[in-house]
């Protein structure tokens, strides 16, 4: 039997883009998936919108947390597979189908393709490979990424939150997503756990989606930044959790140094080009420092993961498509 997914998507703010995401999810030519929506906190018409599309699951979050509304919908999945989507992406239409062959392997507790930019014809990502400073770097093939396997990783694959499967046995087994990090690095945690705890992750290069960069409370629709202040939390927390015990403190707390550089760079950049204001622009350099000082305090608290032992969704509700009302009306 076919394994069953859940298609998740969290979403706030973002309705029109959600409505688009729903209507294009009825193209896949996998049968057996269903679609869990998180929103929240939303103060647009999102729930309405997902109440147009007969077999969606509701769920909500009440803060805008991305960790917590993905474990949310961990805990409300009713698949053997949760794909997670951006709520401003676009799948192609064999998009679950070539995933669920990633998972054939039960040695695989993920997976993840390639994802077009929003001219729909170049990539903004096929293949990123992480460090354990949360340092990404972008290659066309895993052959020419030539990532570490599961054990202990120093480069290793790690899919993007855009388009990324995970088996859902693996990911309770880790405790799902860190609630601590807020927005930012969230799926690199949990890539990286995974490989830890021996699970391996596959790239799928036919299991594409369409990626536009909707504005949101972090950024504008041309990636101008609005908020750096989780980004530069969830650096810093990232690498005292993971590099340190690799690299040791010193080149970690280094390598916070060198990101909080790199975004004063960016910040400098587009203030330069008149996308953001003067006061915008002292505002965002003070929440790089903010942002890094709290994320580096703040892990040696330690995660904050899903409870043990959270039990499979409830209802599983295949996501109707038109190719499955083509053959019901044949």
């Amino acid at each position: 039997m076919a394994l069953s997914f859940s298609v998740v998507i969290n979403t706030l703010n973002r309705a029109a883009h959600l409505r688009t995401a729903l209507q294009a999810l009825r193209y896949q030519r996998y049968r057996n998936f269903e679609v869990v929506v998180v929103n929240g906190p939303s103060t647009d018409d999102t729930e309405a919108v997902a109440g147009e599309f007969p077999g969606v699951r509701l769920g909500r979050c009440p803060a805008a947390n991305l960790s917590m509304s993905r474990n949310i919908g961990i805990a409300m999945a009713a698949g053997d597979v949760i794909a997670f989507m951006d709520d401003d992406a676009v799948p192609e239409l064999d998009w679950l189908a070539d995933m669920a062959r990633a998972f054939a392997d039960a040695k695989v507790g993920g997976a993840g393709g390639a994802i077009r930019d929003h001219t729909g014809v170049g990539f903004q990502a096929r293949v990123i490979v992480c460090d354990r400073f949360g340092w990404a770097e972008g290659f066309d093939s895993i052959d020419a990424a030539n990532p570490d396997g599961p054990g202990r990783p120093l480069r290793y694959y790690s899919p993007t939150g855009a388009n990324v499967a995970y088996r859902r046995s693996a990911l309770l087994g880790i405790g799902g997503f860190d609630e601590r990090i807020v927005y930012f690095l969230d799926e690199t945690d949990v890539n990286l756990r995974l490989l830890e705890a021996g699970w391996a992750i596959r790239y799928r290069a036919g299991a594409e989606v369409h990626h536009k960069y909707a504005p949101s409370a972090q950024r504008t629709a041309a990636r101008a930044p609005r908020s750096l202040h989780h980004p530069a939390r969830s650096a810093a927390y990232f690498c005292r959790r993971h590099a340190v015990s690799a690299h040791g403190a010193a080149a970690a707390q280094d390598h916070v140094r060198r990101y909080q550089a790199h975004l004063r760079r960016d910040v400098a950049g587009h203030a330069r080009s008149g996308a953001i204001t003067q006061e915008l622009q002292k505002a965002l350099l003070a929440e790089i420092d903010a942002g890094a000082a709290e994320g580096w305090a703040l892990a040696a608290e330690g995660p904050q993961l899903m409870g043990p032992g959270a039990s499979r969704g409830d209802g599983f509700q295949p996501f109707p498509t038109f190719e499955q009302r083509a053959r019901l009306a044949a």
